[in-house]
């Protein structure tokens, strides 16, 4: 039903005096004979409703115009032209409003409203056309409005052309509103519906509490009869035990039947609970079986209430889920079996200790100091005295964690035995109490993965040195000079990686006098990258002086590596060859970064692209040579990825960063040229490029100068 007429201090501000606050849901009639009698209500209902921050609707009756009624309301109400701009309050005129949809509008109109952040939206409306009703399409028309609007923030005002209504009309819908108003020459009247309306607002008021408390309710509220038929559920019925209250209470199943049955035997029946004195409370705890097959534990609460005057007496219960506390204390109990078997088992060392002395440990962490228990029991194994003094600071760090946070994250530290010598160890913490301070400590012993580790670290320093010495050996170190052209060639390892690369290059004669010349990366680091950079660089050799054509060399190359290394390993690299008389290039990249070729005459950088994939990567790959030509003041620049790979705050250096540089210096010698890459790639990445890097730069000799340079 709707709320009341009379002025409370909870709830909604009507707008009209004679009405006060009601509840969300009031709807009221007001009967009217002229627009006067409707212009004071409508201006104070919906004034109020803009104060709350209510969307507000006004359909209007025929007697009002749509701009007598934006008149009124802006005399009236402050700032109403922001209102509409705003879309807080909407005018319909008479013949816009379809009254076979109003349920529909006001619904929507209310969901636009919340959406928008509002209270909740009031409606007035004239409603002369339920005038043409009959009576029980009216009741009807009035529960369905009813039944939408339940527990909905609305509030309506019903305009009602007194000329057009009979008395027993007045009557009827008197009976469907919470009250009425007349409007007469400026006056005001309230009429209330029925007498017995007091009683009944008790009545709803009583039930709506009711109601709120049980939709807040964690467990459920039952009731079951002496023969111990359920009465009533209600609650969390269906969060609990994954059954609805009507199936629950129609005995499909029964309470009984989703008790689990290993906690049937030991309940008190509710017949027992019947014979119990008045009062006399019942407790108990077992598991139920859900709808879904999941068990939960709950704890009923039962108590017999006093018979009735009908000589009727009840079990009145609650039920209250307590999965989590029963798991929380299940999960207690096995932990403390967990640390007693870990104890006893010295499967690592377990101590307690103060900031004096250890207190308790197992035979695993007496058996790693060297001290016996009767030491421990006489106060011998003093904290202090068994840590070296290189390791006071991380104890204190770690003591100073454990009183702020209760644990301590392991860390590495070494304990002084009873014979002088020490033992690695790993600790980790947890508090027990603060006052006086206590902690257990779990002990590792890591004496023979530090040895593992020291011995690891040995043979790595070997394989490096090894790796290095490889690497070395693969870079030209010899004078090569080639006829009209000027080469200069860089290796430059990573900073931060330890682990040598497999970048290189090569400088090499063909026996029909023309250059051969590679540049590759290897997949992988260390010494397999070294072994495998050899193994590619002097069987390229090998193929070449065979048939130097690029595109057979790469072929032959690629079933090779298939061949004899592992499925992981691949090389990207590219092979060229150079006529010094004429300056003609023939090549075959495999996957390569693509080399660049600077114009003398245009000032403009040209790519080379790849020819093919990488080496080791298919085994029957095709390889495809093509020519270029390098006219005097042109150059060929190779590089490896750990060039355009540099990354820095703008990102990766890249080919185009690549290309400025080599525009930039095009009129410096070879030499300058490749230190202006190195230097320029490093910048980019604040000096360290993260990868190592291999650059190779081929330049012809100017018509009036014929330069000869080392490959270094």
């Amino acid at each position: 039903m709707d709320g009341s007429c009379h002025k409370e201090q909870a709830g909604v501000d009507y707008g009209v005096d004679l009405v006060g606050r009601v509840g969300w849901g009031t709807r009221i009639c007001q009967f009217y004979e002229t627009a006067e009698d409707l212009r004071l209500t409508h201006v104070y209902f919906l004034a109020a409703g803009l104060q709350n921050n209510e969307a507000c609707l006004w359909i209007l009756p025929p007697i009002f115009t749509p701009s007598q009624a934006m008149s009124l309301l802006k005399s009236a109400i402050p700032e109403f032209d922001t209102h509409i701009d705003e879309g807080r309050i909407k005018l319909l005129s008479h013949s816009e409003f379809n009254s076979n949809h109003a349920l529909d509008i006001w619904l929507e109109r209310l969901e636009s409203a919340l959406a928008a952040g509002r209270t909740g939206l009031r409606v007035a409306y004239d409603a002369s056309w339920l005038l043409s009703l009959n009576r029980e399409e009216h009741t009807e028309h009035q529960r369905a409005v009813a039944e939408a609007i339940l527990d909905k923030p609305m509030l309506f005002l019903l305009d009602y052309p007194l000329a057009e209504c009979t008395g027993t009309q007045v009557i009827e819908l008197m009976r469907g509103h919470r009250c009425g108003i007349i409007s007469n020459n400026g006056k005001i009247e309230l009429m209330e519906s029925m007498p017995d309306r007091d009683v009944y607002d008790a009545l709803f008021a009583s039930e709506e509490r009711y109601k709120l408390f049980i939709s807040n309710l964690a467990g459920i509220a039952c009731q079951w009869t002496k023969d111990a038929t359920p009465v009533f559920f209600h609650g969390a019925v269906e969060a609990i035990t994954g059954f609805t209250e009507e199936e629950l209470l129609s005995g499909k199943p029964t309470w009984e039947q989703i008790i689990h049955a290993k906690d049937c035997g030991g309940l008190a029946s509710r017949e027992d609970m019947f014979k119990a004195a008045d009062g006399a409370p019942f407790e108990r705890e077992y598991r139920i079986i859900r709808k879904d097959g999941r068990i939960r534990w709950v704890r009923e609460l039962t108590r017999k209430g006093a018979e009735d005057s009908t000589d009727v007496a009840y079990l009145h219960g609650m039920i209250l889920d307590i999965t989590e506390p029963k798991m929380v204390e299940e999960a207690y109990k096995k932990s403390q079996e967990h640390f007693r078997v870990l104890f006893e088992s010295s499967v690592i060392g377990i101590a307690i200790a103060d900031l004096q002395r250890v207190l308790d440990a197992n035979e695993a962490f007496l058996h790693m100091v060297g001290w016996t228990r009767d030491d421990m029991l006489v106060g011998r194994l003093k904290w202090r005295e068994m840590t070296p003094p290189e390791y006071v600071e991380a104890d204190e760090r770690s003591l100073q964690m454990l009183l702020a946070h209760g644990t301590a994250a392991p860390y590495e530290k070494r304990f002084i035995r009873k014979d002088g010598r020490t033992v690695d160890v790993l600790v980790g913490a947890a508090l027990l109490e603060l006052e006086p301070i206590s902690w257990v400590f779990f002990v590792l012993d890591i004496t023979q993965r530090k040895q593992a580790e020291s011995e690891l670290m040995r043979s790595y320093d070997r394989e490096k040195i090894i790796a290095e010495t490889l690497q070395k050996s693969l870079m030209p170190s010899i004078n090569n000079p080639v006829s009209g052209f000027g080469v200069a060639g860089r290796y430059c390892p990573s900073l931060k990686d330890a682990e040598v690369g497999g970048d290189f290059y090569d400088l090499f004669d063909l026996p029909d006098g023309r250059k051969g010349f590679v540049i590759g990366d290897v997949s992988g680091k260390g010494l397999q990258a070294a072994v495998y950079t050899a193994m590619a660089k002097y069987m390229l050799r090998a193929y070449a002086d065979k048939n130097s054509d690029p595109a057979h060399v790469l072929t032959e190359l690629n079933g090779a590596i298939c061949d004899y290394t592992s499925d992981e390993t691949f090389i990207t690299l590219v092979y060229a060859t150079l006529n010094p008389d004429t300056g003609v290039v023939s090549y075959a990249n495999a996957g390569h970064d693509q080399p660049l070729i600077y114009r003398a005459a245009t000032g403009t950088v040209e790519p080379m692209p790849t020819t093919g994939r990488a080496i080791g990567i298919a085994k029957g790959a095709e390889y495809h040579k093509r020519t270029v030509t390098l006219f005097p003041g042109d150059f060929l620049l190779l590089y490896t990825d750990g060039i355009t790979d540099a990354r820095g705050r703008q990102g990766f250096f890249d080919i185009e960063g690549l290309s400025q540089v080599v525009v930039a210096n095009a009129g410096c010698g070879e030499e300058s040229i490749v230190q202006a890459v190195y230097d320029a790639a490093c910048a980019h990445a604040d000096g360290d490029l993260g990868d190592d890097a291999a650059v190779v730069v081929l330049k012809a000799a100017e018509r009036t100068e014929r330069r000869i340079n080392p490959l270094l």
